[in-house]
């Protein structure tokens, strides 16, 4: 559970830092575009144009498929109400519950015929 926490903790970091990455990146694809148009640069600017968008693409993937703290936090009460509802624990309290529902209603229901 502490992995968990932990996870979801980092996620929003890693996103925000793949996003500054994905800006700075993309400031030096334009400088290699730049770079690539000029006729004294242009085999060392088309070189830092491929790395640069690869980088770019890779941080962009990376902030997308990044999962923010709540959709985590919503992956670990899916997950631990799942163990919950399978444990022989929640089977008998599940009864119980039931059995006090269905005494409080027929109460209900006997005092308003009365």
């Amino acid at each position: 559970m502490i992995g968990w926490i932990y996870l979801s903790e980092i996620v929003d970091s890693v996103s925000l830092i793949s996003l500054i990455l994905f800006i700075i990146l993309l400031f030096f694809c334009i400088v290699g575009y730049c770079a690539a148009s000029d006729n004294d640069l242009k085999d060392e600017g088309k070189k830092l144009l491929k790395r640069f968008s690869v980088g770019c693409f890779v941080s962009m993937f990376i902030f997308v498929v990044t999962p923010s703290q709540k959709a985590v936090y919503a992956m670990m009460a899916i997950s631990f109400g799942q163990k919950a509802i399978e444990s022989k624990e929640f089977q008998v309290l599940h009864e119980k519950a039931f059995r006090l529902l269905e005494i409080k209603i027929d109460e209900v229901l006997e005092g308003k015929d009365k």
